[in-house]
């Protein structure tokens, strides 16, 4: 995961976007979607807990629910995929019992969208932050394929080599 942190910007956009459009010559559904969850995943990670690591021990926060978020989202994708074409109803819909656990997956990714740039932010600033202070990073993660070219530098700057 050190080639994430390590990375410039444009590599690390070839990776997220090359993980979507190049794996279209292989006929599996949903792979790219696998693919790109996966890297953005892991990039997510990779920064906040490499700057939860470099922070004082007073500011430092436990990655466990991050984890247990981007985990339960990564095996709700997985299994979506899997088991969505499968699933037939006379109506044609999805099944109501998919909504929470969507929900529940979404709420996972927030969170870890959140923790990394409130990781990031505070890094930055040696102190405690506020949510209009992380805000930007966090939008510019939920609009990752932007917003890798604002924060890789940012992070290539307080966590590369």
């Amino acid at each position: 995961m050190r080639f994430l942190l390590d990375a410039k910007a444009w590599q690390l956009f070839l990776v997220l976007i090359g993980a979507a459009f190049g794996v279209h010559a292989v006929p599996l559904f949903g792979l790219s979607t696998v693919l790109v969850m996966a890297c953005w995943f892991a990039w997510l990670w990779a920064i906040a807990s490499e700057a939860n690591r470099r922070l004082d021990l007073s500011l430092r926060k436990s990655t466990r629910w991050m984890g247990i978020g981007l985990a339960y989202a990564w095996v709700y994708i997985c299994a979506a995929l899997m088991l969505l074409p499968f699933l037939d109803d006379a109506a044609d819909t999805i099944p109501g019992w998919i909504v929470p656990l969507h929900l529940l997956g979404m709420l996972g990714i927030f969170y870890a969208m959140a923790f990394a740039a409130k990781r990031l932010v505070t890094l930055e600033r040696r102190q405690p932050v506020t949510f209009f202070d992380y805000s930007g990073p966090f939008f510019l993660f939920w609009f990752f394929p932007i917003g890798v070219w604002f924060i890789q530098p940012r992070v290539n700057k307080l966590l590369g080599t």
